[in-house]
């Protein structure tokens, strides 16, 4: 096998290897909501926590998807951050 060769099936091994890092490093992937889909949510609080998480990313999709595992974990996570920070608002004044 020439060193051309060589090179090329170096290449395609290093190719398939980023490819498996990047896809477990998607932050689309994984998380507490895999495999429910965006109509097992409740849209008003879906919305709202997408909004909520744009401070944390520019990506609208991550921030989508973070919503969706926050809701996941608790339905009403959003009116309760909301609540909670009225408070801490309301006793630092």
């Amino acid at each position: 096998m020439d060193n051309g060769a060589r090179l090329a099936i170096g290449a395609v091994g290093v190719l398939a290897f980023a490819a498996a890092v990047a896809d477990r490093l998607d932050p689309l992937r994984g998380g507490l909501a895999e495999g429910m889909g965006q109509d097992e949510f409740d849209p008003r609080a879906l919305a709202k926590g997408t909004v909520v998480q744009l401070q944390h990313t520019r990506d609208p999709r991550v921030a989508s998807r973070i919503a969706r595992d926050h809701l996941a974990e608790h339905p009403d996570y959003y009116e309760a951050l909301e609540i909670m920070q009225r408070r801490l608002e309301r006793e630092a004044s």
